[in-house]
């Protein structure tokens, strides 16, 4: 763009017609353009979108370092990057447009997507013999564990259909979360926290990640 306004030029097909530098003899002269000219026009519109759609949900940060403003800036532009991809790839799938995320619920489903997708922190033991105080709380546990308890929330279909980290531990018994069957299970997904059936009858833990 600071090339075509310094020379003062207009872009005619393969060849820039200038007037810079004769402007005394009154005529124009045709140069060859420069590829980084061919380049701008061909790409200017996919910048254009990109700074649009970073416009719309900005990261606003306070702050007078610069460096904090560029690394949210590229935040922000590898989610827009990211929803372009995934929109090009339900485009390619022919997926109903209606069931296409748009932006804002992408930018809200990424958060909860990377702390599913995340190992849980590893779990502390302590050596010696138990105090009276885990004592109390593990009879807490086992007197509320045999209330019946609220169902667990169902994960986002993005962690449901991700395949990594879903693994079938053994839980304590319950209905069988995948839609259309109301068995009972003592097998549950250690990402889902979902409890799926896996037996020879009814292999539920496939159908639900699939």
């Amino acid at each position: 763009m600071l090339l075509i306004v310094c020379l003062h030029c207009i872009v005619v097909n393969r060849l820039i017609r200038c007037n810079d530098g004769h402007r005394k003899k009154k005529k124009h002269v045709l140069i060859a353009r420069p590829n980084v000219t061919k380049a701008y026009n061909k790409h200017m519109g996919g910048v254009d979108l990109v700074d649009m759609l970073i416009s719309l949900y900005r990261i606003n940060v306070r702050s007078k370092k610069y460096y904090i403003k560029i690394i949210f800036h590229l935040i922000d532009l590898s989610v827009v990057n990211a929803w372009l991809l995934y929109r090009r790839h339900c485009s390619q799938l022919k997926v109903p447009k209606k069931n296409v995320m748009p932006l804002l619920a992408f930018r809200i489903n990424v958060p909860s997507v990377l702390l599913k997708s995340s190992p849980p922190p590893p779990s502390i033991i302590k050596c010696g013999r138990p105090s009276l105080e885990s004592r109390a709380k593990s009879n807490e546990n086992q007197s509320t564990n045999t209330l019946r308890t609220a169902p667990t929330p169902i994960p986002p279909s993005s962690t449901r259909l991700g395949k990594v980290d879903h693994w079938p531990i053994a839980t304590s018994k319950g209905r069988c979360r995948n839609p259309g069957l109301s068995g009972y299970t003592r097998v549950s997904c250690s990402k889902c926290d979902q409890r799926l059936c896996l037996n020879e009858k009814n292999n539920c833990f496939k159908d639900y990640h699939n």
